[in-house]
């Protein structure tokens, strides 16, 4: 099951403002050829149905990433397929890490404007993204040109009473389409392969595993025909031989064959049939269903590393692999060059991770919520003021954590995600504070060795940067960041030994992170401050102890300062002593030796 949130109800928003609250019908016609477009659709009588996606295999080694090195400065800037913004060419950030997304039937067809990608090249855009939703359905969307003999139902999710599931506490007709399906599946690569048409430099998809969502948030999802066949092939490659009716309390009329084509959902197992049968259709996750284990449970957007289950295998992997494979094979074959894959949240088979930051989530310790957006008690979506006392450091490790998991080497790009009360608090802010949300968590996402992408635009009628007044900020700290590149590229986090050795005469709240690179040599401390009371409280004149290899030379850098400065020192002994001038949200000490 997927444990959602009212972070979905973002879905409202956007067709709200996207479309204007309609969506308008696809095209009929006479079938066209697609390339990568399987023939026939799902039947459940007696033919075998095929996922299109091969044997089961248990997870390769992850490919390592197509290099982002000179990616440092990231924004987020979301606008309808045929607008562009122009804060993106004015802050010229390394990276726009979702420009915009294929929702409903806008951005089925051809009605992008790719001048928007050219333009943003020209002011020094490096990495334009487009991409789509990966499992957002409606019921407009099919049949249409690319599958005139395909309905809806033909393509999306059931439950396990086989019921079509229908998400009207998201939207109205709101359907989840099941990437299990290789029609559906070719259905987002046309799409996504008509951005790579128009010069896109990646693709972003969002909420790829929603597919096991619930009408109710209950993980009643993901009963359909094209699923149950995978299941049936994972069940048999996971447990070889086994006696399956004991096992697993399988009657002889619906039993798990070897011999039967794993499609074959009349005459092989039908996990559905099963749940109906024992009366579980409606709580397929009951304790007493020995199943339940082995279908296994998700979160939207954070699938377990190395879970051994079946949907924390087949959407991160198998479906989801199928597609990226697919799009970088077309990419290099048709223009010759690399693409770079996202998916919001943290999975595997991506260049880098486009995290969402929305409520309920689990990246805390011990899968506590993390307040991406701290408040002080009585704050409120309409009124709120920041609480810059707390640190993130905590739940940015983790996330950093699970990506080198699933991805290894992946950067981890964060962004404010919409709409949830996370961003409604930042919007409700004072203007200074906003400023102030930008400048700690900000420099301590950087810090940990994350990315945070400046919050420019979206869709669902927030204001955006320049109405709030942060341009200019925004401006300055892509500057600084852009001008220590190295700070971030290429450094490993120093060992608990070192990090537990460094200390400071600050008797308030500091966040310190200590990281090791090699070439240059040199060892980076780098100093968050949470000293906070409706606005940061600077510190000057302070100490700071650093156990190094050798006598060090020594820099201060700041985005709160006009430029570096070389501080005196004193080693003895393996460490190093300096006095800090000036602490107001950010600095790094860089011990060169």
């Amino acid at each position: 099951m997927v444990i959602a949130s009212p972070h979905s109800l973002r879905l409202a928003a956007i067709v709200a403002v996207l479309i204007g609250g309609a969506r308008c019908g696809s095209g009929m016609g006479s079938r066209p050829e697609v390339d990568g477009a399987p023939s026939g659709s799902a039947t459940l009588d007696g033919g075998a149905l095929d996922v299109g996606v091969g044997a089961w295999t248990a997870p390769t080694t992850a490919p390592a990433p197509v290099p982002l090195d000179d990616v440092t400065v990231y924004a987020f800037s979301q606008t309808p397929d045929d607008v562009g913004d122009p804060q993106v060419l004015a802050l010229a950030p390394d990276m726009n890490m979702r420009a915009w997304q294929r929702f409903d039937t806008y951005g089925v067809m051809n009605d992008y404007d790719f001048r928007y990608v050219a333009d943003a090249h020209a002011a020094g855009v490096k990495v334009f993204i487009g991409g789509t939703t990966a499992t957002a359905l409606f019921p407009d969307e099919f049949p249409n040109a690319q599958f005139p003999s395909l309905s809806v139902d033909d393509v999306s999710t059931r439950d396990a009473n086989n019921q079509p599931v229908i998400h009207d506490k998201i939207l109205p007709d709101l359907r989840r389409g099941s990437l299990a399906n290789p029609e559906y599946r070719a259905y987002l690569v046309r799409i996504c392969k008509m951005q790579i048409d128009g010069g896109v430099d990646g693709l972003y998809f969002d909420e790829i595993n929603q597919d096991y969502e619930g009408a109710d948030f209950d993980g009643n999802e993901g009963f359909d025909a094209y699923h149950l066949a995978d299941f049936n092939a994972y069940l048999l490659w996971r447990f070889p031989g086994a006696d399956y009716g004991a096992m697993f309390g399988m009657t002889s009329d619906n039993l798990l064959t070897a011999g039967v084509p794993a499609g074959d959902l009349v005459n092989n197992f039908n996990y559905q049939k099963y749940l109906a049968g024992r009366g579980w259709g409606s709580s397929p996750f009951d304790s007493r269903n020995p199943l339940r284990a082995i279908w296994g449970q998700t979160v939207g957007g954070r699938p377990t590393p190395g879970a051994a289950d079946f949907v924390n295998s087949a959407e991160p992997y198998r479906y989801g692999g199928a597609i990226v494979s697919e799009l970088r094979d077309y990419a290099q074959r048709t223009y010759g060059r690399a693409i770079y894959l996202a998916v919001n949240g943290v999975y595997p088979l991506v260049d880098f991770q486009g995290v969402g930051l929305f409520a309920y989530n689990n990246d805390g310790d011990g899968g506590a919520e993390a307040p991406y957006v701290p408040v002080m008690a009585g704050s409120t979506t309409m009124a709120a003021q920041l609480d810059g006392t707390v640190s993130l450091q905590r739940p940015f490790l983790n996330l950093k954590t699970r990506s080198e998991a699933l991805a290894p080497g992946a950067p981890v790009v964060l962004f404010l995600d919409w709409p949830n009360d996370f961003i409604s608090y930042f919007f409700s802010m004072p203007p200074t504070q906003r400023e102030d949300y930008w400048r700690i968590y900000a420099a301590e996402a950087y810090a940990n060795g994350l990315f945070f992408a400046f919050h420019l635009q979206d869709t669902v009628g927030d204001p955006s940067a320049t109405q709030l007044g942060l341009m200019p900020l925004y401006q300055r700290l892509a500057a600084f960041y852009r001008g220590h590149a190295t700070f971030y590229h290429h450094v490993a986090a120093a060992t608990e030994g070192v990090t537990s050795q460094i200390t400071t005469s600050l008797t308030t709240a500091v966040m310190l992170a200590v990281a090791d690179q090699k070439a240059p040599r040199r060892r980076l401390v780098h100093m968050v401050n949470h000293d906070y009371h409706g606005a940061l409280v600077e510190h000057d004149g302070f100490t700071v102890t650093v156990p190094v290899p050798g006598a060090p030379a020594v820099t201060l850098a700041s985005p709160d300062a006009a430029d570096d400065i070389t501080l005196p020192v004193t080693y003895a002994n393996g460490t190093a002593t300096v006095t800090v001038p000036s602490l107001i949200a950010y600095d790094v000490l860089t011990f060169a030796y």
